[in-house]
């Protein structure tokens, strides 16, 4: 192949060269140095740009024996580097990471040559120049997508597909995607024999076929929705079918709902809006909030699974109707920030992440109902601190848990606006020059935040800083693709009742990769197949490997039942004490505390309370009133309004009825501010703001300073909606 022209070996060794040292240097970099789905797509790529220089310089040149054997060549480097990588560095199944690389990567090779034919037909004689501006057009021909289209998942001929934030780690190989990579390269071989027939078409013909394929690529971007290829707010407007428009809202939403579900979701909308107008004045444009189903309609509609996200540039927001309570607020951040965003796409002008969350974070302020300078104080005096300045000057945010970096960066913005304004911190996002907005170098303001957060008045608890950080980036996780993969199909097969061959599959998993998941699922699969003994020794095993982790709670927890299962009171009674005193979470807490409190007031009780979940409410229900606040809270959480009827006149009765007795409870003893807490909360979630209001106020006469801006910002909510419920449900 390389004694034809020495100016041609020098190109084609050239052109390995670089597949060559491409790949050596994935080897050093976290996700792209094992064979996975980030290192094929970018191969993919890479083919693409190296097949089609190979076509311009020999398509004429070699014969199909020396194109094949260089096709082969550059086809089996990757390959090899990443495969004697992922054995090194990970362990990873092959499986999946072969099954990736013939997909996403082999096809551009077809792809690439098409692209260089297509170039030379346009013109031979600015053939590479061409040939680049095809590329790069094809390359970046989702950016239409991405600017106009509700949507983060971009299929491509290059690189196939990109399923959206890092956040949903499980790609998976679909009919749709195989489908997708099927036309692409039966349409790529269809150009390359029309143009290279024995009898070649004259010039007219020639462009006549490329003035076709550009034509059906131009329209490809307006039929790809129709074929599931691409969203479009039709699209989305179709599936959901529940549409509200108020003020200068829109809202997208299941129309399955309940007219409950619907007047909170209106209300909280609202209530967002014109809070975040007080902040940041009138915003005359529409925003349009789109409330998927579920997480499974939120991945194939939009990209992102578990991530709520917003595109400010479009003035939307994307979110799951089981969370949107916790995520809207910070969702219309994001679109108020659009005010003063002087980059592209309305976000800052150095596009740093860290920044754009730290904003919508910092004047959400609340994380899991705390308030965010509380979790970065855990954080801090538990020695999970980072670099501010990284954080805010490269992307860094992506190397730590995500939990590190969107607290720091929420705390870190709202210190700043507490001691310069909020004024301040719009300037910043419009022109990110820490010395010239705030007048210090960005080392002196991390310094001066560090020396406040010391001294905030929250009461420190290890535990729950392990619980909240304790985990792993993705970028630090072992083989976290084909994990995820995996960890799919096996809780589908333990979901499948399948219990002994879910086994199986999470010890596989768990061999590789250490995930948590695949070891809780090698315990519940031991459950389920009542080998309490075994999974109770895996446990004890095990468990110094999770210390210090955010799972080591969930180990202690299911030790305490399967101590219970053997009858070993003593053991089980152990545990819940640990995380009683650890008291990382307040369900654990709760849990614990009751759970502890049964087994030692009566054995046989706690048996049966184990044993036989239909008798559990009621055994509950009759210790409310004689024991402490955590036996309410245990009840509210799991056991209110149980088992009722959710049609709405009927859910409401009971709703009454179950309040009433509530009530009656509450007047035998003074129970304490997280247990009014949580009355108003489901008060609010019955729409019944007077009862809300009564118990959210008695739950601020009492209460620790991390719960104090999220219940009075909760009140604040209840209120305004007490004012305005009516004339809003009524228009």
């Amino acid at each position: 192949m390389f004694n034809q022209n020495n100016n041609l070996s020098i190109v084609n060794i050239f052109l390995i060269a670089i597949i060559i040292v491409v790949n050596l240097l994935f080897t050093f970099i976290p996700l792209l140095n094992i064979l996975s789905y980030e290192s094929s797509a970018l191969n993919g790529v890479l083919f693409g740009l190296i097949s089609g220089i190979y076509w311009l310089h020999n398509k004429n040149k070699n014969s199909v024996i020396n194109h094949l054997k260089f096709y082969s060549i550059i086809s089996a480097i990757p390959l090899i580097i990443l495969f004697i990588s992922t054995l090194v560095c990970q362990q990873c199944p092959l499986s999946d990471g072969l099954l990736f690389y013939t997909v996403f990567a082999l096809p551009s090779l077809i792809v690439g040559a098409c692209l260089a034919e297509l170039s030379i037909k346009i013109s031979d004689h600015y053939k590479y120049l061409w040939f680049i501006f095809v590329f790069l057009i094809i390359l970046l021909g989702f950016l239409p997508e991405l600017y106009f289209n509700p949507q983060i998942y971009f299929y491509n001929p290059l690189f196939s597909y990109y399923p959206g934030v890092i956040y949903d780690e499980n790609i998976q190989i679909t009919e749709k995607l195989l489908l997708y990579r099927t036309v692409t390269v039966l349409f790529s071989i269809l150009i390359l024999a029309i143009f290279n027939i024995k009898n070649n078409f004259s010039k007219f013909w020639q462009r006549y076929v490329i003035f076709i394929v550009v034509v059906l690529y131009l329209s490809s971007y307006f039929v790809k929705s129709h074929l599931g290829f691409s969203t479009n707010l039709e699209r989305i407007e179709n599936e959901l079918k529940g549409k509200i428009e108020i003020e200068n809202l829109t809202i997208l939403y299941p129309n399955n709902i309940s007219e409950l579900q619907k007047n909170i979701l209106i209300l909280e909308h609202l209530y967002s809006l014109q809070k975040n107008i007080k902040l940041f004045g009138k915003f005359d444009e529409k925003i349009t909030s789109i409330i998927f189903r579920s997480g499974a309609q939120k991945k194939e509609l939009f990209g992102a699974q578990n991530a709520d996200v917003t595109k400010p540039w479009l003035n939307q927001i994307y979110v799951n109707l089981d969370n949107y309570k916790n995520s809207l607020n910070h969702e219309l951040l994001h679109v108020f920030s659009k005010k003063f965003g002087n980059g592209l796409f309305n976000l800052p002008s150095n596009y740093n992440p860290g920044l754009v969350e730290g904003f919508a974070t910092a004047f959400d302020n609340n994380y899991d109902n705390y308030d965010i300078d509380y979790l970065a104080f855990l954080a801090y005096n538990k020695g999970y601190k980072i670099s501010l300045k990284n954080l805010f000057t490269d992307y860094s945010f992506f190397t730590n848990a995500p939990s590190i970096s969107y607290i720091y960066a929420g705390s870190f913005i709202k210190y700043l606006s507490q001691i310069y304004s909020n004024k301040k911190i719009t300037e910043y996002y419009s022109d990110p020059d820490f010395v010239k907005i705030f007048l210090k170098s960005i080392d002196k303001l991390e310094e001066d935040y560090y020396k406040y957060l010391v001294l905030l008045p929250f009461e420190f608890n290890p535990d729950k800083a392990n619980l909240y950080f304790g985990s792993k980036p993705l970028i630090k996780k072992y083989c976290a693709r084909a994990a995820a993969k995996e960890l799919k199909n096996a809780w589908q097969t333990f979901n499948e009742e399948k219990f002994y061959l879910a086994e199986e599959l999470f010890h596989g998993i768990y061999k590789y990769s250490n995930s948590y998941s695949a070891f809780n699922g090698i315990i519940q699969s031991k459950i389920k197949t009542e080998k309490f003994s075994d999974a109770k020794n895996l446990l004890e095993t095990e468990k110094k490997n999770f210390a210090g982790s955010s799972y080591f709670y969930n180990i202690e927890y299911l030790l305490a039942f399967l101590y219970s299962k053997e009858k070993n009171l003593s053991s089980s009674i152990h545990y819940y004490g640990s995380l009683i005193a650890q008291n990382p979470r307040e369900s654990y807490y709760n849990n614990s505390a009751v759970y502890k409190t049964i087994a030692s007031i009566d054995s046989n009780k706690y048996y049966n309370f184990i044993n036989y979940p239909n008798l559990r409410r009621e055994i509950i229900k009759k210790l409310v009133p004689e024991h402490s606040d955590v036996f309410l809270q245990y009840y509210l959480d799991n056991y209110l309004l149980e088992g009722k009827d959710n049609s709405d006149s009927t859910y409401v009765l009971n709703y009454q009825n179950e309040m009433l007795e509530i009530e009656e409870i509450l007047k035998s003893k003074l129970y304490n501010s997280e247990t009014y807490y949580q009355l108003g909360k489901f008060s609010f979630n019955n729409l019944d703001l007077e009862r809300a209001i009564s118990f959210t106020e008695i739950a601020l006469k009492n209460l620790s300073e991390e719960r104090r801006s999220i219940i009075s910002e909760f009140l604040t909510k209840l209120k305004w909606m007490s004012v305005h419920e009516k004339a809003v449900l009524r228009n």
